[in-house]
């Protein structure tokens, strides 16, 4: 199960993306201290990051440090397809006890 249909989308956004379609990408709790640039806020064109995982890539970040992945507020997976606006926020792992 994707759950893509239950991920918020950005009004007037269908899942054509246009030449300038771009998703956000918001990095937290030390992941931007990962990223080349090491910005906590990245737009990327949605044709570098047609889903979560290509999205990591895109902005240098290792699969294997991100623990959550919230679309436009709902939980994801690396599989997750994006569309133009979306707003993909990144965690790592939580650990504790």
């Amino acid at each position: 199960m994707s759950g893509q249909e239950d991920i918020p989308r950005p009004a007037g956004d269908g899942p054509a993306a246009g030449a300038g379609a771009a998703v956000t990408a918001r990095l937290f709790a030390g992941l931007e201290s990962r990223v080349r640039g090491g910005r906590a806020e990245q737009a990327v064109p949605l044709s570098r990051a047609p889903t979560v995982a290509a999205l990591c890539e895109a902005i240098g970040l290792a699969a294997d440090v991100v623990g959550l992945v919230l679309v436009n507020g709902v939980h994801a997976e690396a599989a997750t397809s994006l569309r133009p606006g979306d707003e993909i926020s990144l965690f790592p792992p939580v650990g504790g006890g």
